[in-house]
């Protein structure tokens, strides 16, 4: 998205990550899984999460690729 702003949060009280294109946002879900690899978004199970490599990469790929506008569905306005 040229031109755009565009960016990348990890909201640390949830584990969440945002994606945001212009004044439109969406989750992306989390980078930070439990020892069975699901997620505990808004932190609820109070478990030890750990850093996934592979969502990591995932993610880091689609910012480089600037593909969130297509794989992302849940867009809403802020």
């Amino acid at each position: 998205m040229c031109g755009g702003f565009s960016g990348v949060v990890l909201e640390v009280n949830t584990s969440i990550v945002y994606v945001s294109l212009g004044s439109n946002i969406c989750d992306w879900g989390s980078v930070y899984l439990d020892e069975y690899g699901e997620e505990d978004l808004e932190l609820k199970r109070g478990k030890p999460l750990f850093l996934n490599a592979e969502r990591f990469a995932l993610l880091e790929n689609q910012w480089i690729t600037h593909s969130f506008r297509h794989v992302l569905k849940n867009w809403r306005s802020v």
